[in-house]
């Protein structure tokens, strides 16, 4: 008995999905010029986390976190964290 193996070929939207390789926070970190900081305040960001989550965290305030953010978003060219998670292709 012989068994017919067919070849699957990826399509167009499988190949361009593959090309889209998620930009790391390092990376992004560089490209922005973020401060270490805002960086950890970014992945934390990415993660879904709030900001008094972050606050509590890192033992600061919230309204530091926010300023975090705040320039986080100006860096990036953002203004909102939809958009900075689009930047992130998490």
């Amino acid at each position: 008995m012989f068994l017919r193996m067919q070849r699957i070929e990826p399509s167009d939207a499988d190949i361009e999905s593959a090309k889209e390789k998620p930009i790391s926070i390092e990376n992004i970190t560089m490209k922005y010029k973020l401060s270490p900081r805002e960086a950890e305040v970014l992945l934390l960001l990415a993660q879904g986390y709030s900001a008094p989550f972050i606050a509590d965290k890192f033992f600061i305030s919230i309204g530091t976190v926010k300023t975090h953010i705040k320039r986080i978003y100006m860096k990036c060219g953002v203004s909102k964290r939809d958009e900075l998670i689009k930047l992130l292709h998490l």
